[in-house]
């Protein structure tokens, strides 16, 4: 399995399954995109909940 046109003996490939306009790196990219959103919606959920338990204390 590969996802290259050609394979590395020199045969053309044939596309078994998959998009057209997504290759693995756009996939990787876009994962790569969501996991750090979500990562950055939790930590600023985690340090503002803080802060405003924090501030009803003092």
């Amino acid at each position: 399995m590969t996802d290259r046109n050609v394979h590395v003996c020199g045969e053309r490939t044939v596309r078994v399954m998959g998009s057209y306009d997504l290759e693995n790196e756009d996939v990787n990219l876009l994962v790569s995109a969501i996991t750090a959103a979500v990562s950055l919606a939790v930590l600023l959920l985690i340090f503002s909940s803080r802060a405003i338990i924090t501030g009803f204390i003092s």
